[in-house]
């Protein structure tokens, strides 16, 4: 759906600038803050991951 994968080093190194690669990054980033606003704050959890 657009963007660019690059390989190097045959293939050992890879760098995902797809719309897809970019929107999976920002729910994992996000991911915590929709749980505490559906859940409220879970008060047995050491870290907020």
């Amino acid at each position: 759906a657009g963007g660019i994968e690059l390989y190097a080093m045959g293939g050992k190194i890879k760098v995902s600038n797809t719309i897809e690669a970019r929107l999976s990054m920002i729910f994992n980033q996000i991911l915590p803050e929709i749980q505490e606003k559906l859940f409220g704050i879970n008060q047995n959890r050491k870290y907020r991951d």
